[in-house]
């Protein structure tokens, strides 16, 4: 049938287009079952034990750099600033009873709310 033309024609540079990336892709295939990994590729103990201290050193840092304490007002304290301050837990307990009664806190004479309690 003159008239009829196949789906599958392609005009020569895309058929060389197609050749080329199908033997790149059968080459990449080949390569990777027939090339071994390196050994080199293993940690040994001492490699691992070191990053191991690296990763605890810079956890250190980012824990202490997160843990500034903002200026402290007894009225708004929460259970996690106490816990970071080492306020006991009885004192925290009796703080809040206290605020519950409608009692305020209020900070002594010559102290200001920027000074550190710890």
């Amino acid at each position: 049938m003159p008239f009829y033309r196949s789906p599958f024609f392609l005009p020569p540079a895309q058929q060389w287009t197609l050749a080329l990336i199908f033997i790149l892709l059968i080459s990449v295939f080949y390569i990777r079952q027939h090339i071994k990994e390196q050994p080199d590729a293993i940690l040994n103990e001492e490699a691992l034990l070191a990053s191991q201290k690296l990763w605890d050193i810079l956890q250190l840092v980012r824990f202490q750099q997160q843990a500034k304490i903002s200026p402290l007002n007894f009225n708004y304290l929460s259970e996690y600033q106490a816990y970071t301050l080492g306020i006991p837990i009885a004192a925290y307990d009796l703080l809040q009873s206290h605020k519950a009664k409608g009692g305020v806190c209020f900070l002594p004479k010559g102290v200001s709310a920027n000074h550190q309690f710890i």
